[in-house]
């Protein structure tokens, strides 16, 4: 099958769940990076061919200017923060001039044209900021549920009464919320950037706010909204990793041919045909009999269709960018949410 889709912010750093989630459907994932230096290494779902993850515009022989200018930014993160680059990978609002000319000292750009300091250095920028962020606040999260966990676990002991752990913020929690735009705007340059040839024509926002946001633009512009195709119940994508690909292989084994039909359904619909409900409404029926067999998830894949628009032409609407777009992809646009 060609069923793949291509992962979009606001998490620069998605995590497993899901992973675990789109892959039930999906034949692989496509997740963009910062700098080739960020790429997940070998692990279990790259080893499976599961998950593509890889930086379209690489820094090249830059890379270690880029390195150096990360490091810098955490060592000395007070006086950065105060020169206005906190409040862009934070706050997401930019104080351009004063924190570009701080990048820029630690650039050193090589030449005329690269002393501007293009969008897609910005973009990488802003999404590495981002990861890192993403990772300290998580682990100050770890750290404080687990004091949680003691103090409980202690207090349980003192009182000679089972111990009871106050619910910390989860990492599902600090996923969804937070503010998408920039964040976003910085992966739709690195997506126009691309030039992978074989990028899949689904795209999946990795939250509901950025499928929200993304339907908000194509509302404004069309005087419509995205269109549900359909909705698909998700099993429980806990266990281990070698218990989740045997569950997921299973069930994909025992649809093989549903999927099939799905992506076939699919790919017509994002070339203009006109919509197949009775299909549709049997493919779903029998998706629901399969997972019937399994202990059911508290999540749905659904695929909606933005009609009359690509995907580079609706990305392009969030950044102002109406040309040099990439080629390649079909004429109407299909995401899929969970």
């Amino acid at each position: 099958m060609n069923l793949k889709t291509i992962l979009i912010p606001p998490l620069s750093i998605p995590r497993e769940r899901l992973f675990r989630q789109f892959l039930i459907v999906f034949d692989e994932i496509f997740l963009y990076a910062a700098s080739e230096d960020t790429c997940l290494p070998e692990d279990f779902y790259s080893q499976q061919h599961l998950i593509r993850h890889y930086a379209p515009v690489p820094f090249a022989e830059d890379l270690e200017n880029f390195q150096h200018l990360i490091r810098d930014i955490s060592t000395h993160r007070d006086e950065y923060y105060g020169g206005g680059l906190f409040s862009m990978s934070k706050a997401m609002h930019v104080d351009e001039e004063a924190v570009w000319d701080l990048v820029s000292r630690i650039m050193v750009p090589k030449n005329d044209e690269d002393k501007k300091l293009n969008a897609l250095t910005q973009a990488r920028l802003l999404l590495r900021l981002s990861e890192i962020m993403t990772d300290e606040e998580e682990e100050i999260n770890n750290s404080l549920q687990q004091v949680e966990r003691q103090t409980a676990s202690m207090l349980g002991a003192l009182q000679n009464t089972a111990a009871k752990t106050t619910a910390g913020r989860s990492p599902a929690a600090s996923e969804a919320g937070g503010p998408a735009i920039q964040q976003l705007k910085a992966w739709i340059h690195l997506f126009m950037a691309d030039k992978e040839v074989d990028r899949p024509w689904i795209a999946a926002p990795a939250s509901r706010e950025t499928f929200e946001l993304l339907a908000d633009y194509y509302s404004r512009e069309l005087d419509k909204g995205p269109r549900l195709i359909c909705r698909l119940p998700l099993p429980n994508c806990e266990g281990d990793n070698d218990k989740y690909l045997e569950r997921r292989n299973k069930i994909r084994q025992t649809g093989s041919q549903l999927l099939q039909g799905l992506e076939k359904e699919l790919h017509r619909l994002s070339q203009g045909a006109p919509g197949n409900k009775p299909l549709m409404d049997k493919l779903t029926a029998e998706w629901k009999v399969i997972m019937s067999d399994y202990e059911a998830g508290t999540a749905s894949l659904e695929i909606y269709l933005f009609k009359d628009v690509s995907l580079p032409e609706l990305l392009g609407r969030v950044i102002n960018k109406s040309d040099g777009q990439p080629l390649g992809l079909p004429p109407h646009t299909l995401m899929a949410v969970i």
